[in-house]
């Protein structure tokens, strides 16, 4: 177990690690209180992780409706595509190519 003492983390393996711990736990979430208060154990600033959050969250957001816009967009796409097809085939019969 010490060789692992002196050992540091990037963000990418932080990230792996806490996933797979909650894992074994056999949990998906941790309440705001518990990160925040693991945060504070491992010496971050509760208010930069507050603030880490909220960027989270607004870029989560942000993500959400870019999605949804692409979404709608692709939608739209194959609709008139699916008009255009069936028109041309229909104006110009089976054997257009």
């Amino acid at each position: 177990m010490s060789e692992f003492t002196s050992r540091h983390y990037d963000s990418d393996e932080v990230n792996r690690i806490i996933r797979r711990a909650l894992k074994l736990k056999n949990e998906d979430t941790i309440s705001h209180q518990d990160l925040i208060d693991t945060a504070r154990d491992i010496g971050l600033d509760p208010h930069i992780v507050e603030t880490a959050i909220e960027q989270e969250q607004r870029e989560f957001k942000k993500e959400r409706i870019r999605k949804a816009r692409l979404k709608r967009r692709k939608v739209g796409f194959y609709s008139h595509l699916w008009s255009y097809l069936m028109f041309n085939y229909i104006n110009r019969g089976p054997d257009f190519a």
